[in-house]
């Protein structure tokens, strides 16, 4: 088709077509272009472009769309077909685009088998006429066959489709073999359909959802074959090469279906809440509707069985279910729909739209589909997959109960938990005012303030007068100043002179006779400087105490105080003062969070993970009582330390996990969100799940590559991508993360993390004795020494050692012998971290000598190590070197010398014991 110079407007919308990835953007960058070709009478432009939308609308799943620009395309051609050819570039073929029309007919039973037949009449005639191969045509009919369950039409066409020529018409290799399989798969044949999906994967065929596609379907069927581990192994290779894709994919769905019937229901919800979109079908998609009604169905039913029918399903309650839940009564109190709502609902509308099928198909076909999902969960496999947890209940349903505020205490607690609503808690105050039960009451009201001298006022929607109005009010005359000199500065980071302010104010405060100013003020600034000023802080605190000796101002001060003596490390004394300030609790929600969260990071530092992990628990379960999510989610990150601290490696992927949630429910901001993304992706690789990790730590790199994130977060999330590939067998992701990162590195002149990447390369590509790993550690060894860090530059200079050995097959040890010496000459050789390096560095060289046969000089070598390893006390690495020089000099015929290093490597276990057993075997061999 000759196409004419597009006007630069419209050139610069193609550009941006062509470099964008197929999705949202892409669609509508192509809706635009079409737009202004149309408008601008560029009517060759426009047919080409019309067929780009048809493209992106049958990728996106806009059926709508689809079918109604597909007709113009049509109209358009058979307008002129000299001047709108049926083929505008090799990958856009109109009678192509004719297929994906024809199979989605099918989906909806408003289409009659009539019409149906008409179009594919048609759509025969063209395929005829274009003297192009009927394969494509046959392939089709077969799809189409198969979704009605008109199985003698199948076969037949089935048939036909086997004798029929291919060309660039006809399904690829992959969907062609995928269709094909689910035909055996629907006729039992389970074995054939395996075959056929084995072929996808061995072959690496690929297409828009392949191998994704066929992946999804073919863990179900190894299922039923009780070939376990393959299933699960297709399911997580499968889900995380869709976690890639820009726009969400149907076949999530698909895994969603089998997490439940492997009895991970946590992992089945946790999918279709984070996919709320797919659920959003097209008005014409009937089929689609079906399957996503009788997902719910069968969601919600393992939701009922397993207690949590109360819970609410998140998303169900947006506009991306308004089709599928059409005709559902509003749920409760607005919002999401709980499992037990949407139970009865989703299989009565179901069975709406298997009448409708049945009825235009002629058979039962979609009725046996419903029956078989309805039955899904009676036949359930034990397969636990990843580590998905459900939320307390209590995090659904817990209602915030209003105290009885019969004093002023109560009070003082009640405007605490009420903020950061300013208003709400001003309230409060006037109030507690108003009820002039007695002097007690009031005076104990005062201590209110001391919590609204928290406030942030960039953030409360109260005017600083207001606030400093009602301090005034209350007798806290310079408090009330404070608030008007210093503002949004009682909360927000302070400078030389703003500490300056503060004790200006603070000696004010005494000068006019202010106690309860003074103490506040007091406070407010010991817990500025409990840092800078220790001593300082000290003294404000004296001075508080002095002048407001009551509970609130007791409990604050002992929880800076606590805070103050953890800070120069006076573990026993932090203790103490974080004992009183739990005794001292009046029901400050914020203030017993911040003793229960002081006392857990005590467990963090002093490595008590237990307590770490029990106090943490607390200060989460106070948070989530009072529904401040807010608190609850940075709780939780924190537990997840201690959790990876005593080794529960799973429980810390659950509690970030409930992080996420949580902070997705806050104005949690998306740097935050991402922090979270990156601890979770790198915690479930420390979990042994690599595969469910990638989709955590690509949202981390892609969010910072598009938003300019620092990059030293880019480069830590790219090393852990990498990492995570690595682990899951995504080799060439793996690499391309580390590739990418190198380059990165370079760029942004991160050296220690272009060092870190060229190690993994070297690494990488040494393992598969790649011909360039050579030049990768040759470049981590050069940025070691730019560095001028002698360990880095021993490890980089083992990966150089091995590399000389195994790819270039030579002795050259140059490099570790320079770097080694480089090391001892630092002066640090008693260092635990030099002599250990040296031992591992002079066992590595041994281990090349052992491959290159050079048995002398290796076990010489080991006994090296051995005498480094002695100098330090190392026992285990002795042990090691000596059975390392026993086999090496026994490898070449050293027999005496081999005898004497095993017998002496059996001094270091007894008898019984693996090691000893192994040295004593090595000798009986001799």
């Amino acid at each position: 088709m000759q196409l004419e110079t597009p006007p630069a407007e419209l050139q610069e919308l193609i550009d941006r077509i062509e470099s964008t990835p197929m999705g949202n953007e892409e669609l509508e960058l192509v809706r635009r272009a079409l737009a202004f070709a149309e408008e601008n009478d560029l009517s060759e432009w426009a047919y080409q472009l019309r067929m780009w939308f048809n493209r992106s609308t049958f990728r996106m799943g806009q059926t709508d769309a689809l079918l109604t620009s597909f007709t113009k395309t049509l109209a358009i051609h058979d307008s002129d077909p000299q001047r709108f050819p049926l083929e505008i570039d090799e990958d856009t073929h109109l009678l192509f685009q004719y297929k994906w029309v024809a199979e989605m007919l099918h989906d909806s039973p408003s289409y009659s088998l009539a019409q149906i037949n008409g179009i594919f009449a048609d759509m025969e005639r063209r395929f005829r006429e274009s003297g192009k191969s009927m394969s494509g045509y046959l392939q089709t009919q077969f799809g189409g066959a198969c979704e009605r369950g008109d199985w003698d039409a199948a076969a037949r066409y089935f048939n036909e489709l086997q004798a029929a020529p291919r060309d660039d018409l006809s399904h690829c290799e992959a969907c062609y073999r995928s269709t094909a399989a689910m035909y055996y798969a629907d006729r039992g044949e389970t074995d054939r359909a395996l075959e056929l999906f084995e072929e996808i994967f061995s072959g690496q065929f690929v297409c828009g959802d392949e191998p994704e596609y066929s992946e999804s379907q073919a863990a179900h069927l190894y299922l039923k074959t009780e070939n376990f581990d393959e299933a699960k192994r297709l399911h997580l290779k499968s889900l995380a090469a869709l976690a890639q894709h820009p726009e969400p994919s149907g076949i999530v769905l698909r895994h969603a279906l089998f997490c439940l019937v492997t009895g991970n229901t946590e992992r089945a919800l946790d999918l279709v809440e984070k996919n709320a979109k797919l659920f959003d079908a097209s008005e014409l998609n009937v089929a689609r509707q079906f399957d996503a009604l009788t997902l719910l169905g069968v969601l919600t039913d393992a939701l009922q069985k397993a207690g949590r029918g109360a819970i609410p399903v998140r998303g169900t309650g947006t506009h991306n279910y308004d089709v599928v839940l059409r005709g559902i009564a509003p749920a409760a109190g607005g919002g999401d729909f709980t499992a037990d709502e949407l139970a009865v609902f989703v299989w009565d509308r179901a069975a709406e739209i298997v009448a409708q099928f049945d009825a235009r198909n002629g058979n039962d076909h979609y009725a046996q589909r419903l029956a078989a999902r309805k039955e899904l969960l009676d036949t359930r496999y034990d397969l636990p997959i990843g580590i998905d947890v459900f939320e307390p209940v209590e995090s659904y349903t817990t209602e915030v109960v209003e105290p009885e505020l019969n004093s002023g205490l109560e009070y003082v607690a009640a405007v605490a938990n009420t903020l950061p609503n300013v208003s709400a808690a001003l309230d409060l105050v006037r109030q507690g005012r108003n009820r002039h039960i007695d002097g007690d009451f009031e005076e104990g009201i005062t201590d209110a303030f001391l919590h609204l001298l928290d406030v942030d006022l960039s953030e409360s929607g109260v005017a600083r007068e207001t606030l400093a109005d009602a301090f005034e009010r209350s007798g806290l005359v310079t408090a009330a100043k404070a608030v008007l000199t210093i503002g949004e500065k009682l909360a927000g980071p302070v400078d030389e002179e703003d500490l300056k302010a503060f004790e200006n104010l603070i000696e004010r405060a005494q000068e006019v006779d202010d106690p309860a100013s003074t103490a506040f003020l007091a406070l407010h600034l010991a817990q500025r400087m409990s840092f800078s000023a220790p001593e300082r802080a000290n003294e404000l605190l004296s001075l508080a105490l002095e002048n407001r000796p009551t509970q609130p101002v007791m409990q604050r001060a002992a929880i800076i105080t606590a805070d103050l003596a953890l800070g120069a490390n006076q573990i026993e004394d932090g203790r103490q003062a974080l004992e009183q300030a739990a005794a001292l609790s009046y029901g400050a929600i914020g203030e017993d969070i911040d003793v229960a969260s002081i006392q857990a990071r005590v467990g963090l530092w002093t490595e008590q993970y237990d307590q770490a992990v029990e106090r943490y628990n607390h200060a989460i379960d106070i948070a989530l009582g009072a529904q401040d999510y807010a608190r609850a989610w940075p709780l939780l990150m924190n537990l997840s330390r201690a959790y990876a601290g005593n080794g529960s490696a799973d429980d810390a992927v659950r509690a970030l996990k409930r992080a996420q949630r949580y902070a997705q429910r806050t104005t949690a901001t998306a740097p935050q969100l991402q922090a979270i993304n990156y601890a979770l992706g790198t915690q479930l690789v420390n979990a042994g799940h690599p595969h469910d990790a990638l989709a955590p730590l690509t949202a981390v790199v892609d969010w910072n590559m598009e938003n300019g994130g620092d990059p030293e977060n880019v480069a830590a999330a790219l090393i852990a991508l990498g990492e995570a590939s690595l682990r899951a067998e995504e080799y060439q992701q793996a690499f391309s993360a580390w590739y990418y990162g190198l380059d990165y590195s370079e760029e942004n002149d991160l050296k220690e993390a272009e060092y870190g990447f060229a190690l993994r390369l070297a690494d990488f590509l040494l393992d598969s004795e790649h011909p360039e790993a050579p030049d990768f550690a040759e470049r981590a060894y050069n940025l070691a020494q730019e560095q001028d860090d002698p360990v880095q530059v021993v490890n980089a200079a083992k990966r150089v050692a091995t590399a000389q050995v195994v790819i270039s097959e030579t002795d050259d040890f140059s490099m570790l012998d320079k770097a080694l010496d480089q090391l001892i000459a630092t002066g640090e050789k008693d260092s635990p971290e030099v002599e250990v390096t040296r031992i591992e560095a002079t066992l590595h060289k041994a281990r090349l000598l052992w491959r290159l046969e050079k048995g002398i000089e290796a076990g010489e070598a080991a006994l090296e190590a051995v005498q480094i390893a002695a100098d330090i006390d190392l026992g285990e690495a002795q042990f090691d070197a000596l059975v390392l020089a026993g086999v090496a000099f026994k490898s070449a015929g050293a027999t005496d010398r081999a005898r004497q290093a095993l017998e002496e490597a059996q001094r270091f276990s007894e008898p019984g014991e693996s090691p000893y057993e192994f040295a004593a075997q090595q000798l009986a061999d001799l």
